[in-house]
């Protein structure tokens, strides 16, 4: 352990202790030891008399461990006795009826000696058939117990096992590849699975090439910081892995330092492509283009709620409710994604999607009448052949982006363009961004005037609305 001129940092007294620094920090402000002296710098310094004095009061079962490790703080048998106190706790005696009728006499809240972690050890007491035969065994434990007996014998094994133990266990897990490392990580979090699916491909993709075999126990800045150095694109997601996998690294005591809080994020430039929505005519001419077709229905109601194509996917006709022959709601309950089976129903993507959208068009209640009538599967958009729902794929690619291009869109259609069309006309109607929020599943309105909030007025409709606004 580096050792400081005045002693020791608050971090390395508490990875001496093993516990957090924050933990240390609220133990030293209770024993009146965190003084203003003590800092040095940006760091907090302790004398090591005075971590000799906090490791005897809160862990006294260190305190030997540590008068070894700084031989300025050794110390004498009178100061040892002192300093590295056994417990004075006299105990008591229990008598219990058990269930076959015999009463038996328990020693209990004897302590022996501190562990580790500053906690006491508990005498555990066998069961003794009269009081007087557990009175002379407690006595009995006391007389050894000040004697040091128990205290010695467990300072022996501390001392001799677990140092060995552990050594032994972290050198074999600083030989595990930081690949494999990532790999386990990530098969043990708990994420969606699309989401895992992106980091698992930056893990094969561009850890795995890099590093090869390459242990945990060789990893160094300079050589992260040159991975990061070969990639100007997906620099974000790149970053979300190493960050976490190396703080958990950081905090099993496998690296020294946590290199992601040093490494250099190359200096790109992401020029976002800002999102248009189609205008009212492009709308018109998009769902002419399915006058007649078996998915009408669903164009007109993806287009008048904004729903994103995973929750319109996964809507049964329990979903859609009338209210006459031109209003009603979609009661979102659910959505289609990816399983570890391939895609198929699951929650919505956050508590708030689970909403109720108004629809207020005659032509879309004719549509979805017409629609459910002839509907042999249950689901709202169900595939051609009626046999199940509609699969995502190919209701984004051939109903969406094949459309967009024949149409001769100069915007890349895609089903999300839909929704960002719904919210954006909104805005433009005057809508409250509440309400905007609550329709399309948002949680807060920041989304909305961050992202949604453009333009698609014409150039009258713009001077008319800025037309005398203080006469």
């Amino acid at each position: 352990m580096q050792q400081h001129q005045n002693g020791l940092t608050l971090k390395e007294l508490a990875k001496f202790i093993g516990v957090t620094t924050q933990t240390v920090r609220n133990k030293l402000k209770n024993q009146g030891l965190l003084l203003s002296a003590n800092h040095i710098g940006n760091k907090i310094v302790l004398t090591f008399d005075n971590c000799k004095k906090f490791i005897a009061t809160s862990y006294p079962c260190l305190y030997n461990e540590f008068a070894k490790c700084h031989s300025t703080v050794q110390a004498s048998d009178e100061e040892a006795l002192t300093m590295y106190p056994i417990p004075k706790g006299k105990g008591r005696i229990t008598q219990i009826k058990q269930r076959s009728g015999n009463t038996y006499f328990y020693v209990r809240d004897l302590p022996l000696f501190y562990k580790e972690n500053g906690e006491v050890f508990m005498y555990k007491s066998e069961g003794f058939t009269s009081k007087d035969l557990a009175e002379a065994k407690r006595l009995l434990i006391i007389s050894e117990r000040d004697a040091g007996k128990f205290k010695f014998d467990y300072l022996q094994q501390y001392s001799q096992m677990p140092s060995s133990k552990v050594d032994r266990k972290k050198a074999k897990k600083l030989q595990q590849s930081y690949y494999d490392f990532c790999v386990d990580y990530y098969n043990h979090r708990c994420l969606e699975v699309g989401t895992k699916q992106l980091y698992v491909t930056i893990i094969e993709d561009r850890i795995k090439p890099y590093f090869g075999n390459m242990a945990i126990g060789e990893l160094t800045k300079g050589i992260l910081q040159a991975f990061v150095d070969k990639y100007t694109t997906n620099i974000k997601k790149m970053f979300t892995v190493l960050n976490a996998t190396l703080s958990k690294l950081y905090s099993l005591d496998l690296i020294d330092e946590d290199f992601s809080k040093r490494l250099i994020k190359p200096d790109v430039k992401i020029v976002k492509q800002p999102k248009h929505p189609l205008t009212t005519d492009e709308v018109s001419r998009f769902l002419h283009y399915f006058k007649g077709h078996w998915l009408e229905h669903a164009m007109y109601l993806i287009f008048n709620t904004g729903l994103r194509s995973q929750e319109l996917l996964a809507l049964t006709w329990e979903d859609i409710e009338f209210l006459d022959d031109s209003r009603g709601y979609v009661h979102i309950r659910r959505a289609i994604g990816r399983t570890e089976s391939g895609y198929g129903v699951k929650a919505t993507k956050t508590p708030s999607s689970v909403r109720k959208v108004p629809f207020n068009s005659k032509t879309l209640v004719e549509l979805l009448k017409s629609a459910k009538r002839s509907n042999k599967t249950g689901w709202v958009v169900e595939n051609k052949s009626k046999t199940n729902r509609m699969y995502p794929d190919n209701f984004r690619n051939r109903y969406f982006r094949d459309v967009g291009q024949k149409l001769g869109f100069t915007t890349p259609l895609t089903s999300h363009v839909a929704r960002h069309t719904y919210i954006s006309h909104l805005v433009a109607k005057g809508v409250p961004l509440a309400t905007i929020a609550q329709w399309t599943g948002h949680t807060t309105i920041d989304m909305i005037v961050n992202v949604y909030t453009h333009a698609i007025t014409s150039k009258e409709d713009e001077l008319d609305f800025a037309k005398e606004l203080f006469a």
